[in-house]
């Protein structure tokens, strides 16, 4: 069993945080000169996982794209980079808890979640899914990025009230690595969008439905499609159907319940178009009063949640800063590896080139006289930390939004294993995968608060609209504590 901290690369891997089907996750440290020091989450893909060209393939194309996401609800991803055999992925550290151990432990404890909260953390996850399905290249060609795992694994909660997704792009390569693993998608089911379980083309309005879920089962307290085996998960995200939250719980009011349910319709032409519109929906829920919610109140939530934890958490984080480099470290001269061609060649190049040496490769724009100018004194990168920018934002090497092909396969590799055991299957349907639509171009900043929420709310058009400006930011009173009992929690930061 791996002693920790230990030497990997450049890195120094602190502990290790979480591990799954696919990778494992370390928090990780990184040493500069003058002193200079990063905390990161680190995620190394598994040696079985390794071996298969066409997952590292598809997860190098798909990581490049998420490498441009640069927006306060999205995690960063600051390298992708391979240390011998190991290919991995350095991403921006959020010291905090999950949405999953946030609505589990509220749900023991029997903490009830209030609305205005729960609207704060929908909102803030949809703002950074709206800004990926609307990102476009440097000329305005939609990248057409769809997250494909909306869950509460992915929601990332700060200790200081921020909400970040996190896992951008890798979903579709996790799809294909769990093609070959029996048992590993028990239970990623439940967050899929009736048409991705049935094996139809998705688009951004695949996520909206994944966050509607969330939301649903934030205010109910229990899963809302978790079935007691796959084939029964499958089914109920095919049906669909959720019950009304306002007759649940007193303190939520009818229009809220719409909005949730608005993004849960089965069809996607009834959902919200946009995830900003789900957002816009949920905006008069911020309003306690003569306040609006905020980060602030999120953060004194988690302490009421998890008392103590913080404090933990930052005694562990001053003994890792306290941590000197090991001699072990990797400290060879850095370099660079220049290569043209399309990124599913550049992919398979780039893997067979690194194999022999331990070092990354900086994407280009297509041509080596751009690489000639960027600077590598960080050791040799991938994606570092702002080091290419906008500028090799080229297309990808196939369109991101025709997701039916590997979705198709996952679903029916799974109804396969359903079926050898004597269960039924669902109708799965096989089409080719449309693109989607090109989004439109993004509204100019700024907003006004709404007044308090009417007394009915239509569901939303399909049609596209250009995106709602963001929400207040305004500061808020604590929220009253509740009564809770004191307990520890592992700090898996970001899921595989």
């Amino acid at each position: 069993m791996a002693r920790y901290p230990t030497a990997f690369g450049k890195y120094l891997l602190l502990e290790r945080i979480n591990v799954g089907g696919m990778a494992e996750v370390f928090k990780a440290k990184t040493f500069g000169v003058h002193g200079y020091q990063r905390i990161m989450a680190l995620k190394r893909i598994l040696p079985n996982i390794m071996e298969d060209e066409d997952f590292i393939r598809m997860f190098i194309d798909e990581a490049r794209i998420a490498s441009h996401l640069e927006h306060g609800n999205v995690v960063r991803i600051l390298e992708l980079g391979q240390h011998g055999e190991s290919l991995y992925i350095a991403m921006e550290f959020v010291q905090g808890r999950d949405l999953r151990q946030l609505v589990n432990t509220c749900r023991k404890r029997g903490i009830e979640i209030p609305p205005g909260l729960v609207a704060y953390i929908i909102m803030e996850a949809a703002k950074g899914l709206d800004y990926a399905h609307r990102r476009t290249d440097l000329v305005g060609n939609p990248l057409h990025i769809i997250h494909r795992d909306v869950s509460p694994q992915n929601l990332l909660l700060s200790w200081d009230g921020d909400v970040k997704v996190c896992d951008f792009g890798i979903a579709k390569a996790q799809n294909r690595a769990h093609q070959t693993q029996a048992g590993v998608l028990k239970g990623k089911f439940a967050y899929m969008s009736p048409e991705q379980v049935r094996g139809k083309a998705i688009d951004h309005r695949s996520d909206i439905f994944g966050l509607g879920t969330i939301a649903h089962e934030m205010i109910s307290g229990r899963r809302l499609f978790l079935g007691e085996s796959d084939f029964s998960t499958l089914e109920r995200v095919r049906k669909a159907q959720a019950p009304r939250l306002d007759l649940e719980r007193d303190d939520v009011e009818r229009d809220f319940s719409d909005a949730i349910l608005t993004a849960l319709a089965r069809d996607p032409n009834k959902r919200f178009a946009w995830a900003s519109d789900f957002a816009d929906a949920l905006q008069p829920w911020l309003i306690d009063g003569r306040r609006i919610l905020s980060g602030r109140d999120l953060a004194e939530f988690l302490r009421q949640v998890f008392p103590g934890e913080l404090e933990q958490d930052r005694q562990r984080m001053q003994d890792y800063l306290a941590m000197e480099a090991p001699a072990d470290l990797s400290e060879s001269a850095p370099s660079e590896l220049r290569l043209e061609g399309s990124y599913d060649e550049l992919s398979k190049e780039m893997l067979d080139a690194v194999a022999e040496s331990d070092r990354t490769v900086i994407f280009d724009t297509g041509t080596v006289e751009q690489l000639d100018t960027i600077n590598t004194d960080q050791e040799r990168t991938i994606l570092h930390d702002g080091a290419i920018g906008d500028a090799s934002l080229p297309p990808p090497s196939k369109p991101v939004a025709t997701a039916s092909g590997d979705d198709e396969k996952t679903v029916l590799a799974t109804l396969e294993e359903l079926q050898a055991a004597g269960l039924d299957t669902l109708d799965v349907e096989t089409q080719p995968a449309q693109p989607a639509a090109p989004p439109p171009p993004p509204s100019a900043p700024g907003m006004t608060v709404p007044p308090p929420p009417p007394g009915s709310m239509a569901p939303r058009a399909s049609t596209m609209a250009p995106p709602p400006p963001p929400p207040p930011g305004g500061r808020g009173a604590s929220i009253p504590p509740s009564p809770m009992t004191a307990g520890g929690t592992p700090i898996p930061v970001i899921a595989p």
